[in-house]
């Protein structure tokens, strides 16, 4: 209990290096940005549209409710759920009989390396790795089927795909894993009544009470829009030609690999706890969908490194391959730290040592960012406090976080409108929406000739001001 606190404390302390470090105008503001305007009294998908469900935007605005609205008390946030899962991998580590302090300096390593540093945004990624963490131990103490259903629950009003997909596979290890007979009707009854009863009631407030059906199809739906936007890919095997190839593909390769070798042992061995260990990737391999960049890589590895570790010292006899697979975990802990001290800040961004720049405004709390953000941030913040008289604002194309910052209400529905994002046939309806009643300027970014009708609509105005990488437009 000692040293798991004292590995705790380390992994706190080494996290607030980086808590104030960086901003996601996109990302990090399509977060942040419903919460505070829960707090404001809006309602998601009524009064604001948001792709997820609702557990994580209310859970923060809560948070903000209580101790304030800023993004550090979100990074604040993430950090928590982040020391949080550290803690929960200790235990299911310890379920699996490993508990020596060598097993926990893994952990700790992984969640060094791959945890906070590389994602210090709070966001349902982050919030979902910790459930998931919350479901593996459940599964293996057996735990009632409700308060899995639950955990469920849980995970289903955090992100839908995640959240489908992992109760998908909790059916299937109570099937596969439980006797054939009438107590197993049960407890599957039981479980999925527990998370449908449950994502119902936010079901019902939020849509059906509201008489805004159309608003709930259209929620669903929207998942599958992003397949047009970001067209599914994994890298492919030729990048073994570039000399860092190997170490690209690393990451993703390995859980498939180690996936497939659980999946094979557990058809020879039966035993119901590797499939417990496969959860992560199934979390991984979901999370991936539909793009594969980095950013969906790293939430959900440290737990497949975590379920690897215990797989190979567990369940793999041969001493070789146990030599290998342990290696190429710590090739990944190193590619981590890698990233985190040379590699670009939320992999668009200059690294963390550029990221010194204090930005003005009062939401930001005290965070710092590269000298460019935050002289294109300070700007804005000193011209939009000398305006008094701002009704309604309109940003385009994705950078939701300028809300948020400069405590401007968003006068359309949509917080991100990267084309693709609506189809034309909405945009052109919210250009006449726009043209009849106009908002009191335009934030847009310098080049934005998508020859799309929002786009149009809005470089047919004049600029007022620019301001670093934006261009001000008042409308008539």
């Amino acid at each position: 209990m000692k040293l798991t606190a004292a590995f705790v404390t380390l992994l706190g302390s080494y996290y607030l290096f980086f808590l104030n470090k960086g901003i996601a105008l996109t990302d990090e503001g399509y977060f942040v940005t419903p919460s505070w305007l829960i707090n404001a009294g809006l309602q998601p998908y009524s009064d604001f549209f948001y792709q997820y469900p609702p557990l994580f935007p209310y859970s923060l605005a809560l948070i903000f409710k209580f101790f304030g609205t800023s993004l550090v008390i979100s990074r604040t946030t993430a950090l928590v759920v982040y020391l949080s899962s550290f803690l929960l991998s200790i235990k299911i580590m310890n379920k699996f009989g490993l508990s020596k302090a060598s097993h926990q300096i893994l952990a700790f390593l992984v969640f060094a390396s791959l945890g906070f540093p590389l994602s210090n945004i709070a966001s349902p990624v982050t919030w979902v790795v910790f459930e998931t963490l919350l479901l593996m131990p459940a599964l293996l103490s057996q735990k009632s089927p409700w308060l899995i259903g639950l955990i469920l629950a849980s995970l289903l009003s955090t992100k839908q795909n995640v959240g489908l997909t992992l109760t998908i596979a909790t059916n299937l290890y109570y099937y596969i894993s439980l006797p054939k007979n009438r107590a197993l009707c049960v407890s599957l009854f039981i479980l999925n009544s527990s998370w449908l009863s449950i994502c119902l009631v936010w079901i019902y407030y939020l849509f059906l009470r509201t008489s805004h059906l159309n608003q709930f199809f259209y929620f669903l739906s929207f998942g599958a829009r992003l397949f047009t936007i970001y067209p599914p890919s994994y890298p492919p095997l030729t990048f073994l030609t570039q000399l860092t190839g190997f170490f690209k593909l690393l990451p993703y390769y390995f859980p498939i690999i180690i996936g497939v070798i659980i999946g094979f042992s557990y058809l020879k061995s039966h035993h119901p706890k590797l499939l417990v260990l496969l959860l992560p990737f199934v979390g991984f391999f979901t999370n991936l969908l539909p793009q594969s960049d980095l950013l969906h890589v790293y939430p959900f590895l440290p737990l497949v490194l975590v379920s690897s570790y215990i797989f190979t010292h567990q369940y793999l006899s041969h001493k070789i391959s146990k030599l290998v697979t342990t290696v190429l975990i710590f090739i990944i802990i190193l590619e981590g730290f890698f990233l985190t001290f040379h590699g670009n800040y939320y992999r668009y961004f200059p690294p963390y040592s550029a990221q010194n720049q204090l930005l003005l405004p009062p939401r930001a709390g005290f965070i710092q960012t590269d000298r460019f953000m935050a002289k294109n941030l300070n700007l804005l913040h000193t011209y939009f406090s000398s305006h008094s008289e701002i009704s309604s604002v309109f940003i385009y194309p994705f950078s939701p976080a300028l809300y948020f910052l400069l405590d401007l209400f968003p006068i359309t529905p949509h917080l991100i409108l990267w084309p693709g994002y609506l189809t034309l046939q909405e945009e052109q309806l919210l250009v006449n929406q726009l043209s009849n009643g106009p908002p009191t300027f335009i934030i847009a970014e310098e080049n934005i000739s998508f020859g799309t009708p929002l786009s149009k609509w809005i470089t047919s105005h004049t600029p007022l001001a620019h301001l670093g990488s934006y261009l001000i437009y008042t409308t008539p």
